[in-house]
């Protein structure tokens, strides 16, 4: 039978529960940090070997670059290289010395080729080896830098260089023991080396022993004062211990020594961003950019700021300011995407994404989105297969990560969501939405209790975010402890953004307790208050006012009054269109509650509540052709959304006398999707019936009524609250397949519940009367 529902549950279905204001801006970073630190440190630690060169414009040409090195001019030494390359191929020395230009040019792939030349042109070239060793560390594959490592050592056993970056691969396969036999052995040999210190910490570390890390990263210190790897991995310790203050002025006094590394400005961004500090992290990422316009990371950030403040055209200026300063820029293609997104041109986002992903296939956020969008639209296994390859490039993605730990979750499959969310919160663990979901996986398993703690942790540890305030209310409600959930949906409200899910419960509340004038007086004086959603709270007065008796005229009017008022404030805001329907619809104006969806659908064509609602209200009215077209729609957006593909599957079926194949296959779809929804289960047991399989249908109508039994609690005068037109099902096909006793009693309880006025109570007679023959 037909599903019957309001926006709300369309939303939760379409995007995800438990996502809080702060998923928007999420924590994350590029690089394993403790991996980068090993490339940086050996990096800036070992210095160039200098070699006679037989050609004198060779020379002359190295020379030049050296000049051009110490200038910082990067470019101009790629071209001087590059000549110097051209002019004596068979020398290894030019290539390695290209690979470090191409190192700070940040071309790492170029580099990883340029370092294999050199080692091609001479295999005893120890730099270029070791350095190909530590970047193929810091790309994840240990297996091939093992190789370059073990050829340096029988070179030379006790090269202190080598014996780091091993202890290092050590290190990442979890051999704490060999790590720290490594550097003791290279500790004993120079006690005082700071690479050797900085590694023992991070072995340290690794361990779970923070106070001996922090020791080591000290003593590095001591020896080599200006050391930002060792420093940025200082920051990066206080900021798990919590210590967040010491750890900020580390980064400042790291990005205010080097002012011009963009690298360096976007890590304090990401830090700044975790403390809540969003307009001071805001300027670190536009400074970021302004030293390195390829930092699309930064600029993605940038994106979402301006989105969280409602600036939607200046998101979109970003993507014109790329397209502007190189049109030619995969990114764009990404940037393109998010501008789709923005419009609700999801399709062509996607399409977007995809196609970005060609030019640049490292970029770990186009992953996250496309993963994002094909799971939204029903494409599961393309939408995994994404995030787990975004995942895949950075494991520290907690976007996708927690993309994946939701789908999971929705799934119930709740190992895999625990993996992801524990991987999250290994590094990150105040990450808001990691938080959450533990939390919210708690309740499923019952764990009431922890799920409360992390609730409140939210609260005292980002006491300037609602989200911790919106899931302790909701707990609160859940124990019936209702002061206190008013208390903080009231905290919520406060931070005055995205008031209409606090601000709705928060009046049902008041209600219950002080009655409507009450709950009115104090959403009169919130609007008053509200500097950026006084249309909201309009929209929330006028259901208000729905819910105060009065004559019915005069209270529909005062109630479209304040709708229209919310709509002249922000005529984006969906819901009001929802509200005007509903009072169309209550009105008796059929015709006025389906003219404000055709309105919704016009204004958000890929908007599937307002399709839904729309078709909804066309078979009310008796246009199955209308409805079924927009049902269609809806399933081209979302291909796998339950409540529409079980909504044409019935009209098909019954309305429209269609293809009963293919409302079948619908039909399987509804009931995949809400497997415990009895109106999905009835669907698909009578269609069944109609195709002449009643044996098919009988499970499954069965399985009907012990949902509606089980989901509806019983009736005042104590018999069970079922749709009767569900037993109705039921009776016929028991009759079918030969139970009479069984069909008589379905059916008479359904002629029971139905009641003289029930439109439908002649065919339960009917077919209670072909029982008996």
């Amino acid at each position: 039978m037909p599903i019957y529902t309001g926006g709300d549950f369309i939303e939760r279905k379409r995007h995800n529960p438990g996502a809080g204001s702060g998923d928007v801006l999420i924590w994350e970073r590029g690089m394993n940090l403790r991996i980068l630190f090993f490339l940086f440190l050996l990096i800036a630690s070992i210095g160039c070997g200098k070699r006679q060169s037989a050609d004198e414009k060779y020379s002359d040409l190295l020379s030049k670059a050296e000049k051009f090195q110490k200038e910082e001019k990067w470019d101009e030494a790629r071209i001087v290289l590059s000549n110097a390359v051209d002019t004596k191929p068979e020398e290894a020395e030019g290539y390695y010395k290209l690979a470090e230009v191409m190192v700070h040019l940040k071309a790492f792939g170029r580099a990883l080729e340029l370092y294999q030349s050199a080692i091609n042109h001479n295999p005893a070239h120890r730099d270029a080896r070791l350095h190909l060793a530590a970047f193929l560390l810091a790309a994840n594959k240990p297996e091939e830098a093992e190789g370059h490592i073990r050829k340096l050592l029988e070179t030379n056993a006790n090269d202190n260089d080598v014996l780091i970056l091993q202890a290092g691969l050590h290190t990442m396969r979890k051999d704490h023991i060999n790590a720290r036999k490594v550097l003791d052995q290279v500790l004993a040999a120079d006690a005082k080396n700071p690479t050797a210190l900085a590694a023992l910490g991070d072995v340290s570390l690794a361990e779970g022993k923070g106070d001996e890390a922090e020791n080591l990263f000290k003593k590095s210190l001591e020896v080599k004062p200006e050391n930002p790897p060792v420093r940025l991995v200082l920051a990066d310790l206080y900021m798990r211990q919590g210590r967040l203050d010491e750890s900020q002025k580390i980064l400042q006094n790291l990005v205010d020594t080097n002012p011009a590394n963009a690298g360096l400005r976007f890590f304090l961004g990401e830090f700044l961003l975790l403390r809540g500090m969003n307009d001071q992290a805001l300027e670190q990422y536009q400074k970021t950019i302004t030293f390195d316009a390829s930092r699309h990371d930064a600029r993605d950030r940038m994106y979402d700021f301006k989105l969280i403040k409602k600036d939607y055209d200046g998101a979109k200026q970003l993507t014109a300011e790329l397209k502007k300063s190189n049109e030619k820029d995969p990114a764009l293609l990404y940037f393109q995407g998010r501008d789709a997104e923005v419009d609700g041109r999801m399709d062509e986002a996607l399409k977007f994404y995809l196609r970005g992903l060609e030019g640049m296939p490292n970029f770990a956020p186009a992953f996250r989105r496309a993963g994002t969008l094909e799971l939204q639209s029903g494409k599961t296994g393309e939408g995994v297969e994404h995030l787990n390859q975004a995942v895949a490039i950075n494991s520290n993605d907690v976007g996708a990560r927690l993309a994946l730990a939701r789908h999971y979750f929705l799934r119930r499959d709740l190992p895999q969501a625990k993996d992801h969310v524990t991987r999250i919160l290994q590094f990150f663990p105040r990450q808001i939405g990691a938080n959450i979901l533990r939390a919210d996986i708690a309740l499923v398993e019952g764990d009431t209790k922890n799920a409360e703690h992390v609730y409140k942790q939210l609260v005292d540890l980002l006491p300037n975010n609602p989200t911790g305030y919106l899931k302790l209310a909701v707990l609160n409600e859940q124990k019936k402890d209702f002061p206190a959930a008013m208390d903080s949906y009231r905290k919520v409200l406060t931070f005055d953004q995205e008031i209409l899910l606090p601000a709705g419960r928060l009046a049902d509340l008041l209600i219950s307790k002080d009655g409507v004038d009450k709950a009115i007086e104090e959403f009169t004086a919130l609007r008053e208050r509200s500097q950026s959603n006084k249309a909201e709270y309009s929209l929330i007065l006028s259901s208000l006012r729905l819910r105060k008796p009065g004559e019915r005229a005069a209270v529909l009017a005062e109630s479209r009054k304040l709708v229209e008022e919310s709509l002249e404030l922000n005529p984006n805001l969906l819901p009001s269109y929802f509200a005007l329907a509903q009072i169309d619809a209550l009105s008796g104006d059929s015709a006025g509650a389906i003219k404000n969806y055709e309105k919704l659908v016009e204004k958000k064509p890929t908007h599937i509540p307002s399709r839904m609602l729309l078709a909804m209200n066309l078979e009310r009215a008796k246009r199955f052709s209308d409805a079924a077209t927009q049902y269609q729609a809806i399933l081209k957006l979302m291909p796998r959304f339950g409540p529409a593909a079980n909504n044409l599957a019935w009209l098909q079926a019954v309305e429209l006398k269609g293809d009963l194949e293919d409302a079948l296959r619908l039909a399987q779809i509804a009931k995949e999707e809400l497997p415990s929804h009895s109106q999905a289960t009835d669907t698909l047991g009578w269609i069944y019936y109609l195709r002449s399989s009643s044996r098919a249908a009988l499970p499954y109508l069965e399985e009907a009524v012990e949902l509606e039994a089980k989901n509806n609690p019983a009736r005042p005068d104590g018999k069970r609250n079922i749709n009767p037109e569900i037993l109705y099902h039921l009776g016929v096909v028991q009759n079918d397949v030969g139970d009479k006793d069984g069909a008589r009693k379905s059916l008479q309880e359904a002629i029971d519940l139905a009641g003289p006025q029930h439109p439908m109570r002649g065919e339960f007679s009917a077919a209670l009367a072909k029982v008996g023959e």
